[in-house]
């Protein structure tokens, strides 16, 4: 699968992976992707720890925005270069 392909999940399915890119302690320890009711959603883990000193998850949820393909620019209009030659 090329860096271009992107695995497809079914419906109301996702996966988490370890982030084994992770440098700060803000940063997720797993991250992943589903698809909920027919949106791709980024998602990121954390293992926390309770009060009583149990473990759980903690996730966090952002739709991706499809990438709309933007129109292109109007073309300017290019002067008459000899309009600009005084003689």
């Amino acid at each position: 699968m090329s860096d271009t392909q992107r695995f497809e999940h079914k419906n109301n399915t996702g996966s988490l992976f370890k982030n084994n890119y992770k440098t700060k302690d803000n940063q997720p320890d797993y991250k992943g992707t589903a698809k909920i009711d027919g949106k791709e959603v980024d998602i990121g883990a954390w293992i926390n720890t309770d009060k009583n000193g149990k473990k759980y998850f903690g996730f966090t949820f952002e739709i991706i925005e499809p990438k709309t393909q933007s129109e292109p620019e109007p073309e300017t209009p290019q002067p008459d270069i000899n309009d600009e030659i005084p003689f």
